[in-house]
Formats: structure tokens, C-alpha cells, sequence
């Protein structure tokens, strides 16, 4: 996700969890008590039972568990382009719903192993000022992730993933013609990661981790590209305090130059021309670029934890990714976001449920090649968790 130059900018996500309520019961192995969990600063976007870094696949923060999982993301964005007293208003409607399953366990012998496949159905509903109909795009993805962490030594964990994704996108050419098509494409990545656990009054956790962007091919009117899911370095560290854990993060996107911001011309298509990442604003103009995290746990008893947290981002706005990719120009409009969350845990009957609603908002003004741009975007997302230990 992307994002641009910004002279007032705000992006709110609050994070209302109701829960990760996990419920203890010593015969399905939940001996300790909440308050011993220990957990890495977090944005509050995590949705899974594992945390970014391979090498927090482990009994830090969650004992061995399958899950299931849900989130519900309903998001409208608009853009409005001034240009020589002429305005044209470009929006993106747009509802993504994710289901995922997971399964972790502690092997024995300082080895721990987790898989997660993810589903992502997106429905986009594009409209310009110019055009009279609006324009219906939809993708769907199925991630599949593998990860082991293995100790070291007493104080150091080494973690590896796998990351398998399949894509499927059915896309028009522009708000004013009919071209449209619909391809495939499959895309690998990998990531590793190290955890350091520093035994002393204050437990301290250091995290470093690198998920490298996933790469991938689909073929479009006969001709190959390039396809690229972007990825992250993720430094974060965390320490207990006398009321409970406070931790740090510092994220940094990761792109490579994806061949879906080229144009494709169809053999009968009349000199008309077709990008095959969609019309989809956040897609096409505002991405993600940093990230710094700041997250409190608080003990509110032995069951029950008070999550709060505040992220500040780095956003950017750029008309031309494909030859000027994202975070390479210093000089590209940028801005400084933030974002919200708070949450609850809580321990009850030996399972983990949990559910999280998310409010986002951004309100910016830039000016990019002689125009005046106004960018808005709102949305909500609802996550719902349920896990077992096992």
C-alpha cells in the first residue's frame, strides 16, 4: 500500500480488540498465566498466530495451537486532480475478506515449526468523474506460508519462511473503454529472521528480520511479466516492565520492479492498451514505505492483558512505480501518518478467541506536475481469532 505527499495528512487505525481471550485449562497444557507471555512490539495489523520474524515462531508468544482466522476490510478511497481549471474525481470502492488456517508446534530439542494458508477475496469497484459506468475488478490470492526456528544457543533462536502465493485478477484497461481481461500468476518468496533473549530483570527481546518481496510470472495477451509482492526488514525490541511489556519496532517496505504497471496491448484491441494491477487507487499511487511502532502491554491481572499501540508511517505517492520505484527518489512527495490500536486478552476455558475492528482514515493535499491533489481514504476492518492450544 501506497502513499504520497501530504500537506495535511492524518491516518487514524484504531484497533478495538475485544479480545484474545484465552481461556486455561492445565489439561490442555495453559499452565501459565497471560501475564507470562511474551510478545514483540506490534503494529497492530497482525492477524495470525505468528508474529513477522520466523524466529518468533515459538513459545515467546504462543504455545503450540491451530487457529483459525477471519477479517472483513471495507475501504473507499478518492482522488481529486485540478489541473489547468479542469477537476476529474477518480474513487475506489473496496471490500477484501480473508480466511486463514494455522498450526504451530513446539517439536522438542530447541525446534519449532508453524504453516498458515491464507484466502483473500477482493472485490473493487472503480469510477472516474468522466465516465459514465463504473468499473468492477476482482482478484483472489491463496497464501501459504511454512516456518521453523530453531535454538541456537540458550539466548539466540534462527528462524526461516517459505512464502507460496497464487494469484488470480480479472482487470479493465481504463474507466472508458471495455478492454478488459482476466490472468494468472504464481509467486515464491522466502525470510529469515533472529531472536536474542536477554535474561535479566527486564526480559528483553530483540528481533530482526528480513521477508524478502515474492516474485512470480503470469502471462498476459500471450506476453510474460513479472509479477512482485512487496517485502520488509523489521527490527523490534521489547523489555517487561513492572506493569507489563513495552516494545519498539522500526519496518521497511521492500519493493522490486513489478511488470503489471506495463501496458499490454491485446491483439485485436484496436491500439488500446491495458495495466494489468487494475485501476485500484492505493495500488497504482500510494505506497507504504516505513514504518515505526511503539506497543504497551499492560497486566491488568494474571488473566488478563490491556493492549495499546502507536505507529507512525511513511507514505509516498508516486505516478510512476514502474520506472521510478518506490522509495528510490528522495524528492518523491511523502508524509507521516499515524495510526492507533488498543486491545484486550484475556485467559478463559482453554481457547484463544479474539477480534479486532480497525478504523482508518487519511485526509491529504499534494501537487505533483502542475496539478493540485486531493487524496481521502476511509475504511474498517473487522479480525476474528479463534485458537486452541494443543
Amino acid at each position: 500500500m501506497i502513499f504520497r505527499t501530504r500537506q495535511r495528512t492524518k491516518l487514524y487505525q484504531v484497533t478495538l480488540a475485544w479480545g484474545s481471550l484465552l481461556w486455561s485449562f492445565q489439561c490442555l497444557g495453559y499452565e501459565a498465566s497471560l501475564a507470562e507471555r511474551k510478545t514483540l512490539a506490534t503494529d497492530g495489523n497482525r492477524k495470525s498466530l505468528f508474529q513477522v520474524s520466523p524466529a518468533t515462531s515459538s513459545k515467546i508468544s504462543q504455545p503450540s495451537a491451530a487457529e483459525v482466522f477471519f477479517s472483513r476490510l471495507s475501504r473507499s478511497s478518492s482522488l481529486e486532480i485540478t489541473k489547468n481549471d479542469e477537476k476529474t474525481i477518480l474513487s475506489t470502492t473496496s471490500m477484501v475478506e480473508s480466511y486463514g488456517i494455522g498450526y504451530g508446534k513446539d517439536l522438542g530439542a530447541g525446534l519449532y515449526g508453524g504453516v498458515t494458508h491464507q484466502r483473500h477475496f477482493i472485490s473493487n469497484v472503480n469510477k472516474s468523474s468522466n465516465a459514465r459506468q463504473s468499473k468492477l475488478e476482482s482478484f483472489s490470492d491463496q497464501l501459504s506460508e511454512a516456518r521453523a526456528s530453531v535454538e541456537l544457543a540458550d539466548n539466540l533462536d534462527f528462524g526461516v519462511m517459505l512464502r507460496w502465493l497464487s494469484h488470480k485478477s480479472h482487470v479493465f484497461g481504463d474507466y472508458n473503454i471495455a478492454l478488459q481481461t482476466d490472468f494468472t500468476g504464481s509467486l515464491f518468496g522466502s525470510g529469515a529472521g533472529l531472536l536474542y533473549r536477554l535474561h535479566s530483570p527486564s526480559d528483553i527481546l530483540l528481533s530482526a528480520a528480513i521477508i524478502n518481496p515474492m516474485r512470480g510470472k503470469a502471462t498476459i495477451y500471450k506476453e510474460e511479466v513479472v509479477m512482485v509482492e512487496p517485502g520488509r526488514t523489521e527490527f523490534s525490541v521489547s523489555a517487561k516492565i513492572p506493569s507489563g511489556r513495552l516494545g519498539v519496532s522500526l519496518a521497511k517496505i521492500l519493493y522490486k520492479r513489478d511488470e503489471r504497471y506495463l501496458t499490454s496491448q491485446p491483439p485485436d484491441g484496436g491500439g488500446t492498451s491495458i495495466e494489468a494491477i487494475g485501476l485500484d487507487l492505493d495500488q497504482n499511487n500510494i505506497f507504504l514505505l516505513s514504518s515505526l511502532s511503539l506497543s504497551y502491554d499492560h497486566n491488568w491481572n494474571s488473566i488478563t492483558k490491556l493492549l495499546l499501540g502507536f505507529s507512525r508511517d511513511e507514505i509516498e505517492f508516486n505516478l510512476s512505480p514502474l520506472t521510478n520505484p518506490p522509495g528510490k527518489d528522495v524528492n518523491s512527495p511523502r508524509q507521516s501518518p499515524y495510526r492507533l490500536h488498543a486491545g484486550v486478552e484475556s485467559v478463559w476455558l482453554g481457547m484463544l478467541v479474539g477480534g479486532r475492528v480497525v478504523r482508518h482514515s487519511v485526509d491529504e493535499v499534494f501537487s505533483s506536475n502542475s496539478a493540485k491533489n486531493v487524496y481521502s481514504k476511509a475504511g474498517t476492518d473487522l479480525q476474528l481469532t479463534l485458537s486452541k492450544p494443543m
